[in-house]
């Protein structure tokens, strides 16, 4: 019986995992990355939305924007509901040009150059991350006001 469900395994699982190895993908948190497919798009699937966002640009074409940092599935769909690709996403969680400051058990992050700038990242304490949530929100209204 032990060899029948290994014999099982070997025909069902290999096959399956063989078909997604090698398409994995790593986007950089709040970053956006091009991802082109041959066949036309119907539908794509997120297995985590909170991780990561996609929009389809055009029938060959998604925008891919991590949203916060893990690993999630990617699934693409034909018109027909045919799967054209199944991957693994990991969102990566940048770091470059991020400075963390922790003060006891609380966290801020900032985004440094010249001068450092407070940026939303999850894990920051809450009243911190209001605050510069609030900042990202008030800047979005600004910069979606129509002109003067």
């Amino acid at each position: 019986m032990k060899h029948a469900l290994a014999a099982l395994f070997c025909v069902v699982a290999i096959p399956a995992l063989a078909q997604g190895a090698g398409r994995g993908m790593e986007v950089g948190l709040d970053m956006a990355q091009v991802m082109r497919v041959e066949d036309p798009l119907g539908t794509i699937v997120i297995g985590n939305a909170g991780l990561l966002d996609a929009t389809i640009l055009d029938d060959q074409t998604l925008i891919l924007t991590g949203r916060a940092p893990g690993v999630t599935n990617l699934i693409l769909l034909s018109p027909e509901g045919e799967v054209l690709s199944e991957r693994m996403v990991r969102v990566s969680g940048g770091g470059a040009g991020l400075t963390t400051v922790h003060r006891g058990r609380s966290r801020e992050t900032y985004a440094c150059g010249a001068r450092c700038t407070p940026v939303f990242s999850v894990g920051d304490e809450a009243g911190f991350a209001s605050t510069v949530a609030g900042q990202i929100g008030t800047g979005q209204q600004i910069g979606a006001a129509p002109p003067r």
